[in-house]
């Protein structure tokens, strides 16, 4: 799931963040992603102009240097509900002076600022993923959550912070670090706010791929490593094969502990590939090759980031794309893929007072019709290239072009590149029907063209069915 965080703006220049495990300290600047070698700036869009020195306690607490290259505008900010969480800010001119009136006014140059973050109390409080939670022995917390930053750009500058761990303790964090330095990072400054996970605390870690994919686990979870490095490997393997490639050359994979039965993800990539991935209290080692959270994220991964109203297209291809993968890896059967997709796809279709999916929020309109236009999508390209092309393609030429989800592009785009994978106009012709209206779909007379029966609990298959070789060529990704 890629979903979009709230900021808040306090006049004056405050504004707080969360950020999670045992507490460690960072100095920040922004970046475009990459490792960077550390380079005198050529560009305005290299220039380093947030700057922070962060220090954890061992009490749970980010102590912040900030240093902003002037001009400022508006006033400094964190993640709204962190604000609460932030002690002692005092903002200082290019004089040394204390600030005490508007940034535009005494910032001209540049300030510095010095303020604490409560990142234990925040965590405990808020346990929230997006701004800051305490699981599993150690916190978790994006950027955003701690970094105190200008709320009015644009911003064509970089943010760099350095972070300085309790002792005994890790920070990791996806945001790409700068390289020939130890624990500093960069990214672009406008990506904060949707930038990566981050945690502090007695971490565990598992290097599961050469290509740069690393698992952070949080003391608590006791599976084993080789066994979850096992999953995590399994579950990559199978994405990589679908998508063609490994989905990002740097991923860092968060595990930790949840409250609920099932297993919930969510991807962050701005600034660096991240998914952060809370274990059900159901999952135990016999069944936890079975669950499809992990591939689901790391399709979002794979994937370019689109505009937030069309999460029907980022989340529907995730949900149809990952059964298939995990299917054609052999950690699926075919009755399970297409049993899910005869029990969730109805929950896709439009209810009355429905528009398009273009900007939908209900979640099953989001997941179950954003996979229906999916599956829609597959068997027209298949039609009309007579076997000969797929959605596979669709996603293949999208990863060949370096597309993932710290690369962002239009909808309008997405359609034309997809397209043109395909020599079809299938995937605009399906939004035009789609997209901004309400558009019925028979499912039942789709799943006797394809040969899909339900029988009480179980599902069974009409090989002699009209669609019985396209859904084979499905299951199996052969022409």
């Amino acid at each position: 799931m890629i979903a979009p965080r709230k900021n808040l703006t306090l006049a004056g220049c405050v504004s707080g963040l969360l950020v999670s495990g045992l507490l460690a300290v960072a100095m920040v600047a922004c970046a475009k992603p990459g490792v960077r070698e550390p380079r005198e700036p050529t560009r305005p869009e290299d220039k380093v102009i947030w700057s922070y020195e962060i220090r954890a306690s061992a009490d749970g607490a980010l102590d912040i240097v900030a240093d902003f290259a002037g001009p400022l505008a508006g006033e400094l900010a964190v993640d709204e509900d962190s604000l609460p969480f932030v002690d002692g800010l005092v903002v200082y001119d290019g004089s040394g002076r204390r600030v005490k009136g508007p940034l535009a006014d005494a910032c001209a140059i540049g300030c510095r600022a010095r303020y604490r973050v409560r990142l234990l109390d925040a965590a405990r409080a808020l346990a929230d993923v997006d701004t800051a939670i305490e699981a599993g022995g150690a916190l978790f917390a994006p950027p955003s959550a701690w970094l105190l930053r200008p709320t009015r750009g644009p911003w064509s500058g970089r943010c760099r912070f350095h972070v300085v761990p309790a002792a005994g303790t890790r920070f990791l964090t996806g945001v790409r670090p700068l390289s020939g330095t130890r624990d500093t990072y960069e990214t672009p400054a406008a990506s904060i706010d949707e930038g990566s996970f981050a945690a502090f605390g007695h971490l565990r870690v598992r290097h599961v791929s050469e290509r740069g994919v690393d698992v952070a686990i949080a003391p608590s979870i006791r599976l084993s490593d080789d066994l979850v490095e096992h999953w995590v490997r399994a579950e990559l393997d199978a994405v990589t094969s679908y998508v063609g490639r490994m989905p990002e050359d740097r991923t860092w994979i968060f595990l930790a502990p949840g409250t609920s039965e099932v297993m919930r993800g969510k991807t962050l990539g701005d600034s660096g590939a991240s998914v952060f991935v809370r274990l059900g209290t159901g999952v135990t080692p016999s069944n936890l090759l079975e669950d499809w959270v992990l591939a689901h994220e790391l399709i979002h991964v794979a994937s370019p980031s689109l505009p937030s109203e069309e999460a029907w297209f980022s989340e529907g291809l995730a949900t149809y794309v990952e059964p298939l993968a995990r299917e054609r890896a052999g950690l699926l059967r075919p009755e399970k893929v297409w049993g899910d997709l005869v029990e969730g796809l109805p929950q896709g279709l439009a209810k009355p007072g429905d528009k398009g999916l273009s900007g939908a929020r209900d979640i099953g309109r989001v997941y179950w019709g954003g996979a229906l236009y999916f599956l829609l999508a597959d068997l027209g390209i298949r039609d009309k290239t007579l076997g000969a092309r797929s959605l596979d393609d669709v996603v293949r030429e999208t990863a060949r072009q370096g597309a993932n989800v710290e690369i962002h592009w239009t909808l309008e785009h997405m359609l034309d590149e997809g397209d043109r994978a395909t020599g079809t106009r299938t995937l605009h012709t399906l939004y035009e029907r789609m997209g901004h209206a309400p558009s019925e779909v028979d499912l039942g007379a789709l799943w006797v063209q394809l040969g899909v029966r339900k029988e009480g609990s179980s599902i069974r298959f009409d090989d002699a069915a009209p669609l019985a070789s396209t859904r084979h060529a499905t299951d199996t990704g052969h022409p």
